[in-house]
C-alpha cells in the first residue's frame, strides 16, 4: 500500500484498507475530556474511523479510550468530535500505560488532516 503525504495531510493511494497510528505524550495525572479530528471523505459507503488508545506495559493489552467515526462525505474538510466519558479510562497513568492515536481511512477517498486531544490537569503533569 502506498500513502500520499504532503505537509497538510495523509491519505491512501490504493491497496487494501489499513490503519496507522502515532504515540501520544500526555501529562501524568491529566484527565481526558474531548477528542476532535479533521478529515475529508467523498466515499459514502466507507466511514473513516479514529481512536485514542492506551496499551498496558505489563501485558500489552490494548484498550480504546475514545472512538470516532467520520460520516461527512461532502468532499469538504469536516470534523468529528467526541466527549470522553469520565468513567472510561480518562486519567493518564504513564507509569502503567502508553498512549496512541489511530487512524483507519478505510477508503482511498479519505484524507486525515489533524487531531486534537483535550485534557485538564492541576499541575505541570510530571
Amino acid at each position: 500500500m502506498d500513502w500520499e503525504k504532503d505537509s497538510t495531510r495523509l491519505s491512501r493511494e490504493g491497496g487494501q484498507a489499513k490503519c496507522f497510528g502515532a504515540g501520544v505524550n500526555l501529562p501524568q495525572g491529566a484527565t481526558l475530556t474531548n477528542v476532535m479530528v479533521w478529515y475529508h471523505s467523498d466515499e459514502i459507503a466507507q466511514n473513516p474511523q479514529f481512536s485514542l488508545q492506551r496499551q498496558r506495559h505489563s501485558d500489552g493489552v490494548l484498550q480504546n479510550i475514545a472512538q470516532l467515526v467520520g460520516t461527512d462525505h461532502s468532499s469538504l474538510r469536516a470534523s468529528v468530535s467526541v466527549a470522553v466519558d469520565p468513567s472510561n479510562l480518562t486519567t493518564i497513568d504513564n507509569a502503567r500505560f502508553s498512549y496512541a492515536f489511530r487512524v483507519c481511512p478505510i477508503s482511498i477517498q479519505t484524507s486525515f488532516f489533524s487531531a486534537r486531544i483535550r485534557y485538564t490537569y492541576s499541575n505541570a503533569g510530571d
